[in-house]
């Protein structure tokens, strides 16, 4: 305004206010102004309560639903929400290692050995060593791996980066030793390796570990193996570390 009154005076459109009107307009424009904070504020607080209060109520709808049970252990279990599994878990027969599936959009039934699977249903795989750490997790569609596919050494580090299209092994992996050193890179082709230097099977999440051992590495070019090493030997049952 300040502005407005000084070119008014000069084309004399706008006479100049009293000096004495000029603080108390400061101070109504103060006024309305931290209404307008207050008001901002509230409205923020109230959002975030009515959020977190949503958020409480969908988390107290997560039930458990105990499948198989052995000798007071669990064996299959699922985790639902309203009415539809999000997450569902086993131990395997041998090793007892655990496996949780994720599954993002819901379904209506287990999944795991059952006969009546979801062909479509979106999850994510993860099995665990007995420590506790990751072994693998691969995002799959039905039965079919689709997406990035990791594996871990038992001691946490990260042993490959694979990826997937409905199954086929594309791209370019990668693969690591236990200090975490890059020790394989190789272009997958029309679901064959290409070139570079692979590490083991191209088998999806933990399913790459009950293989024949010792592991090997392998050497292609042009889509023709040209060389093969010994790269590792089961040294101890699987799970453990």
């Amino acid at each position: 305004m300040a502005s407005l009154f000084h070119i008014g005076r000069l084309v004399g459109a706008v006479p100049e206010p009293p000096r004495s009107m000029l603080p108390r307009r400061r101070m109504k424009a103060f006024a309305r102004m931290f209404v307008c904070v207050v008001v901002v504020g509230v409205l923020s607080v109230l959002v975030s309560a009515c959020g977190t209060a949503e958020g409480a109520k969908r988390q107290s709808k997560l039930s458990k639903e105990v499948i198989k049970e052995e000798d007071g252990v669990e064996r299959h279990w699922l985790v639902k929400s309203d009415g539809l599994i999000v997450e569902e878990h086993g131990l395997t027969i041998h090793g007892n290692l655990h496996l949780m599936v994720q599954y993002p959009k819901g379904v209506r039934g287990p999944q795991i050995d059952s006969p009546n699977r979801d062909t479509n249903a979106e999850s994510v795989a993860t099995m665990f060593y007995r420590s506790g750490t990751r072994m693998s997790r691969p995002p799959m569609v039905g039965e079919e791996p689709n997406g990035k596919d990791f594996l871990w050494w038992p001691n946490g580090k990260l042993f490959r980066e694979a990826r997937f299209v409905m199954g086929t092994p594309t791209g370019v992996w990668k693969y690591y030793d236990k200090e975490g050193r890059l020790v394989g890179k190789g272009r997958f082709r029309h679901g064959k390796p290409q070139s570079g230097l692979f590490v083991g099977s191209d088998r999806s999440g933990y399913f790459f570990f009950f293989t024949s051992y010792p592991i090997k590495q392998q050497k292609y070019e042009n889509g023709v193996l040209s060389q093969e090493t010994d790269f590792f030997e089961l040294k101890q049952p699987l799970g453990g570390g």
